[in-house]
């Protein structure tokens, strides 16, 4: 993995999560390919402009990947420097209490 976002076990999170991400951050995590869907537990971004990128499709705002079986496992998230948000949690499986909707 490369900068600044952060692993925890099986979950991934945006820099400064949750507090607002800064301006022009990034970062890549390579979590490879995976039996369990991404459990995506808050994604707040700005539209188009703040973008994370999962096997090449791109998400933003409203737009996450709950649910997506990872086949490559390669995420990138990049911000520009139009303004920021809390950003995002995700996990390889959902966490324990948890279900997918």
């Amino acid at each position: 993995s490369s900068g600044s976002c952060t692993q925890d076990g099986s979950c991934i999170t945006s820099p400064n999560y949750p507090a607002n991400y800064g301006d022009g951050q990034s970062c890549s995590i390579m979590v490879g390919a995976s039996a369990a869907p991404i459990y995506v537990e808050s994604f707040r971004t700005n539209y188009f402009l703040d973008i994370l990128k999962l096997d090449g499709r791109e998400y933003s705002e409203h737009s996450s990947p709950h649910g997506i079986v990872p086949r490559e496992g390669l995420i990138e998230w990049s911000s520009d420097s139009s303004g920021t948000s809390s950003g995002w949690r995700m996990c390889l499986g959902a966490p324990p209490g948890k279900d997918f909707p």
